[in-house]
This record gives C-alpha cells, sequence and structure tokens, in this order.
C-alpha cells in the first residue's frame, strides 16, 4: 500500500534533499577538503549529502565556480 505523491509533493520532495555545491571557485587538480564544500537544498542535479566522504581527496578534473553542484564525472 504506497501512498500516491501529488505534484507539490513531488516537487518539494525534490527540493527538499541537500545536495553538496563548491563553497568558492577552485582550479583544475584541486585536491577537495571538508572546507570547499557547502551543503544546500536546491533543484539542482547533483550528489546527495551522504556522499561526501566520496568525495573528500579527489581532484577536480576542470576549473569550477562558486555554487556549482558537485559531480562524479568532475572528480578524478
Amino acid at each position: 500500500n504506497r501512498k500516491k505523491f501529488s505534484k507539490d509533493e513531488l516537487k518539494y520532495r525534490k527540493y527538499s534533499k541537500k545536495k553538496i555545491l563548491y563553497s568558492l571557485d577552485l582550479k583544475k587538480n584541486h585536491k577537495l577538503k571538508f572546507e570547499d564544500l557547502i551543503f544546500l537544498r536546491t533543484e539542482k542535479k547533483g550528489i546527495m549529502l551522504n556522499e561526501y566522504p566520496n568525495v573528500i581527496g579527489k581532484k577536480l578534473k576542470k576549473d569550477i565556480k562558486v555554487f556549482d553542484t558537485v559531480h562524479f564525472k568532475n572528480l578524478k
């Protein structure tokens, strides 16, 4: 017996989950630290908050702008 969500509930659900974003502009090959990241509610696609341990220590494949969402495709 699963609940059906209304359009408004689905939209809110999508927004209510926190994603990982960059807290400042970063250059290619920068090694990510916890201080480089912020966790915000956003509709943008990206990596969920609970995945942050898998992001720490990774290097960037390209230059990144502040408030861009973190994606594994941009990490090496």
